[in-house]
């Protein structure tokens, strides 16, 4: 299990700094402020935002229901559980579960204390309001992760382009075992992937997404250099055709990164692929069947290609201009 001292540190203090502030103000229960505080603090600034908004607005039918049951059953256990029983299918039906906790705590205060006193409840709203104030503040600052991120595409484009050459190899006879190599690059992907969800989420009025997509297309594509790994091994025979291929994955091993549209290389596979259709036809079932798995690693091939195509294309100006500086 990963330890984040940094959000370790947020928690310590700022429990201090709510419990202290409460009790400034007079407030009862003031160690409530403390644990609201420790529930508000998340891994990112939109989650933290999010659950304190709805905190926050669950506990205006917190306080209704409870008036309106200890008002009319009284204060009993009984009574207790009916509130509980109505405001959590209310929190779960409108959406506001992380909001259930926190209120219901400070409901129970009013419970225990068997008084309706308009100051009472004046009191678990500051204590709320403190709790989670005080829990978004802290998170204003988070450790930036782009540099991080950026190390990431390095790493995994540093892999792919390794494995689309190998690839090329292999097509050309060569024994080449890549599947430690898939597996470590799942791995980096999955992580980077994480990383980049938790770094978008970090910015509220900029949009990050761009690594989020970027780390989904590397995935896909990863997907693709498989399947043509798994296609490769099936060949029995390495037809004439196989060596052109080779090549072109060579030009797309050596032309490998983030900047590349992918626009040249396509016109480059088209071409390569219209030569195919002049080839003379197979002359025995080992070379037909050999030739049907080129066709579909060069199908892998295409889609490799036009995926990045695509990725690229869908790139506002704005996202050009922020990511895309060499």
């Amino acid at each position: 299990m990963k330890v984040y001292p940094l959000k370790i540190l947020k928690i310590s203090a700022s429990c201090c700094i709510a419990i202290l502030l409460a009790d400034l103000l007079g407030l009862t229960s003031s160690t409530s402020a403390g644990i609201i505080t420790l529930l508000s603090i998340q891994d990112t600034k939109k989650a933290t935002f999010q659950i304190a908004g709805k905190r926050l607005l669950a506990f205006v039918p917190a306080v209704l229901f409870s008036l309106l049951i200890f008002w009319t059953v009284g204060f009993h256990v009984f009574s207790f559980g009916i509130f509980l029983f109505i405001f959590i299918l209310f929190c779960y039906f409108v959406n506001l579960q992380e909001g259930i906790t926190t209120n219901t705590v400070l409901i129970s205060h009013v419970f225990a204390a068997g008084s309706l006193h308009y100051s009472l409840v004046l009191n678990e709203f500051i204590l709320l309001l403190i709790g989670v104030a005080i829990g978004v503040l802290v998170n204003l600052y988070m450790p930036q992760m782009t540099k991080q991120i950026r190390l990431d595409q390095q790493d995994i484009d540093g892999c792919m382009k390794c494995i689309i050459g190998r690839l090329g190899e292999k097509l050309q006879g060569k024994e080449v075992d890549l599947s430690p190599n898939f597996q470590a690059l799942q791995i980096r992907v999955d992580a980077a992937l994480t990383r980049s969800y938790d770094n978008a989420d970090n910015y509220i009025r900029t949009d990050m997404r761009y690594y989020v997509r970027y780390f989904q297309l590397r995935m896909g594509q990863i997907a693709l250099l498989q399947r043509m790994d798994e296609s490769i091994k099936k060949l029995h025979y390495i037809p004439e055709q196989a060596n052109a291929l080779a090549q072109f994955l060579q030009k797309v091993s050596d032309s490998f990164h983030e900047y590349n549209n992918a626009l040249s290389l396509l016109k480059t596979f088209f071409q390569m692929r219209a030569g195919f259709k002049h080839s003379p036809l197979p002359k025995n079932r080992e070379e037909f069947e050999a030739r049907a798995i080129l066709v579909q690693i060069a199908h892998d091939t295409e889609n490799l290609l036009v995926q990045k195509r695509d990725f690229a294309l869908s790139l506002s100006e704005d996202e050009v201009k922020r990511f895309w500086t060499k």
